[in-house]
């Protein structure tokens, strides 16, 4: 049986500092999975709870469990946030006082005047490729292209996508921020799973362009192009990258690339990778 009251471990400064500013709010829970619950407030945050030793999401906080069945948490359950804890259905509890307090934000000052190897940039290519991904990684040999499309893209995923995605990397290549939103409607939303292949995709490219300070219309409307367009999850991914903000691994492999050392881009790829 789990104790009435848990200590969280891990708490993200964004939800934190939410927490402190709005002493007292409630959310009900959107969808849950074995390692993560994602809640959403009333005024439209979406907080995600995981267990250790996954890491903590951004507007989220971890607790020190296998799994999340021992929380009791359903679609509907109510969570009350008061102050730096949490309380659960049935009167339980979770302390997030001691808990670690982890950054979320991008550090744009070590990617100032920051230009990326280009065998490096190879190396992430053939490591994309080498997983095998049901999504778009096939076209990571190709991104950002010639202006021919490659005679075989991949799977059909690719094969549908593959003339869009170009257009819009061409776009993104040429710095030509007007365009991205309306060419990025079309790939927002598309592709499998919770966050589909293509919002991983335009998260990461939100998360380079934040962290070099350029593209500023584009992500002040990512956005507001992803709703309705994609996912809740996903939704919210594309905006908190838009305002810089990412899970630690993605974090680590973005500042990875200016450390001048292939091994360690190779060794925070492939743990993205395995976080998935």
């Amino acid at each position: 049986m789990m104790p009435l009251q848990l200590t969280g471990t891990e708490l993200a400064a964004d939800l934190r500092q939410l927490m402190l500013a709005r002493p007292l709010f409630s959310g009900r829970v959107h969808s849950v999975f074995d390692r993560s619950v994602n809640v959403l407030t009333g005024q439209d945050e979406l907080v995600t709870v995981t267990v250790a030793p996954k890491g903590v999401m951004p507007t989220g906080f971890s607790v020190n469990l296998d799994h999340t069945g021992p929380l009791g948490l359903s679609p509907g359950s109510e969570l009350v946030f008061e102050r730096l804890s949490v309380r659960l259905p049935g009167g339980r509890r979770i302390s997030l006082k001691e808990a670690r307090v982890r950054p979320v934000f991008v550090e744009r000052d070590q990617f100032r005047n920051f230009s990326p190897d280009p065998a490096v940039l190879d190396d992430l290519k053939a490591i994309l490729l080498a997983a095998d991904s049901p999504g778009i990684a096939p076209l990571a040999a190709w991104i950002p292209g010639e202006e021919d499309l490659p005679r075989n893209p991949g799977n059909h995923y690719c094969a549908f996508i593959a003339r869009d995605l170009r257009n819009f990397t061409h776009a993104l290549v040429r710095g030509e921020e007007e365009g991205l939103s309306a060419l990025s409607a079309r790939l927002i939303g598309f592709g499998p799973g919770l966050t589909p292949s293509l919002d991983d995709f335009l998260s990461a490219v939100a998360l380079v362009l934040f962290a070099r300070d350029r593209g500023e219309a584009f992500l002040k409307n990512l956005g507001a192009l992803a709703r309705n367009r994609t996912t809740l999850v996903s939704c919210h991914m594309l905006k908190n990258a838009a305002a810089g903000k990412a899970q630690g691994l993605y974090r680590r492999l973005l500042g990875s690339l200016t450390e001048k050392d292939p091994e360690l881009v190779r060794q925070a790829a492939q743990e993205v990778l395995g976080y998935g």
